[in-house]
């Protein structure tokens, strides 16, 4: 279990009101919640489309993977800063650099459906390789 699920069950105190504990003004209930969404929504990632996928961005690898993950793993993956080494570096940038190509052909439209002006979207869509 991650530290900080360790850290917010271990500091979910129930309030004392006559006996019972009302679980919306917990973090518990917040934790639970968030357990049960990964326990459904993960394995339904591996049931959708290449073209759902595609809309929610999402490539059939990281379907797999998350779909793997224990749903108390509320970590989306490793630090990315502190591994990998070179590959992985050099991965990461191309696919920067593809997401960003992809960002330079939408339309207004599609920008504003994702709530992106166009300004902020030709921004991103021009800099370099190896910027984050």
């Amino acid at each position: 279990m991650s530290d900080l699920t360790i850290t917010r069950l271990q500091s979910a105190q129930p309030a004392r009101h006559y006996g019972t504990y009302p679980l919306s003004s917990t973090p518990l209930r917040s934790t639970l919640r968030q357990f049960l969404r990964a326990y459904l929504t993960r394995p339904a990632l591996l049931e959708l489309t290449p073209h759902q996928r595609a809309d929610i961005g999402v490539s059939l690898h990281a379907a797999v993977t998350e779909a793997a993950r224990l749903p108390w793993n509320a970590n989306p993956g490793p630090n990315r800063r502190s591994t990998g080494g070179v590959i992985a570096a050099i991965q990461r940038a191309l696919e920067r650099s593809r997401t960003r190509h992809l960002i330079s052909r939408l339309d207004a439209r599609e920008l504003s459906d994702i709530g992106v002006s166009p300004s902020e979207a030709q921004a991103e869509a021009t800099k370099s390789l190896w910027r984050v």
